[in-house]
């Protein structure tokens, strides 16, 4: 009413619009204050509802899509089995093969070569280690080598030295295994 009271008065017109822009400002505020309130009070009494009647307990591992079950007894005494089979085996497939080669032809050592390596390509693969394994086989093959070399030159006891090296190399892998399980 103020503004308004002054339009009509000569030389109050700029101070009445001054004074309108300032109320129509003070009206906007109030607005925004006013919804702002209702904001809040709708908010309350979500909260309030929410209060009297609660929603039903979530599952804590409903976020999950893959739940983490405990390993049970079995099953780590089979992982265990397992580690320690895993730790063993190479080794006694060696050694066997070692006494093999003392006691069978040569025809025998070449079947059980190729079997021992189809059986620790194998292994290698289901440990995720084939590439390892490429490299110890080429690594002993080389060994191999020159071990037949010092075979040629010792014509009676080859037998002896190919068993040598493979005891050699049984106890290497199970030096190597042996490192691996204290690792876990």
């Amino acid at each position: 009413m103020s503004a308004a009271s002054l339009e009509p008065r000569e030389g109050f017109a700029a101070a009445s619009t001054a004074q309108q822009a300032r109320i129509a400002d003070h009206e906007r505020e109030l607005q925004g204050l006013v919804l702002a309130r209702a904001e809040t009070a709708d908010e309350l009494d979500a909260h309030r509802a929410t209060l009297a009647d609660p929603p039903p307990p979530v599952d804590p591992h409903a976020h999950l899509h893959h739940k983490v079950e405990p390993v049970g007894h079995a099953a780590q005494e089979r992982i265990r089995f397992l580690r320690v089979w895993s730790t063993i085996s190479t080794p006694l497939l060696f050694a066997a093969a070692a006494w093999l080669i003392v006691d069978h032809s040569l025809g025998v050592l070449t079947g059980l070569i190729a079997f021992t390596v189809v059986f620790l390509a194998i292994e290698a693969t289901a440990r995720g280690r084939l590439l390892g394994f490429v490299l110890t086989v080429l690594a002993t093959a080389a060994g191999l080598l020159i071990a037949l070399a010092a075979v040629e030159g010792v014509l009676e006891r080859w037998r002896v030295l190919v068993a040598v090296v493979f005891v050699v190399i049984a106890a290497a892998i199970l030096a190597a295994n042996l490192r691996d399980l204290q690792r876990g």
